[in-house]
């Protein structure tokens, strides 16, 4: 193809720019052959190659969970601009928020379960506003 076509694309400039679909798509507005009324074309010829998707860190890492007495913690880090909560579950269809949700710190949070049953399980919910 000519050179003119190959173009970088980069979405770092836009910081909150999400992305759920990617399409590749060659168009012409030539007209078809043997029509005067119907205008443009789909046609695609070739390969598609080095494409690199950058992901940005998820909001939560080095996350720890423990219990001690009746209580479960969850230590891990948080970003700032992004709000937790801990959510416990005993049968995975349904999710409670057991903790106050909280503002990120850019550093170590701690949330905890002060009435945890014995057999539950937990995840940190992030929300970014």
């Amino acid at each position: 193809p000519p050179t003119n076509y190959l173009k970088d694309l980069a979405l770092a400039a836009y910081p909150d720019f999400r992305v759920d679909a990617l399409a590749l798509i060659n168009w012409s507005d030539v007209v078809q052959a043997g029509s005067t009324q119907f205008w443009g074309s789909i046609l695609a010829h070739g390969v598609v190659d080095n494409i690199l998707v950058t992901v940005p860190d998820g909001p939560v890492s080095n996350f720890i969970g423990m219990r001690s007495n009746a209580t479960w913690r969850a230590s891990f880090t948080s970003k700032t601009n992004w709000f937790y909560a801990l959510e416990r579950t005993v049968n995975f269809s349904t999710w409670n928020v057991v903790s106050p949700t909280n503002g990120g710190v850019n550093g170590t949070m701690w949330l905890q379960d002060t009435n945890s049953p014995t057999n539950a399980f937990y995840r940190i919910k992030a929300v970014k506003p």
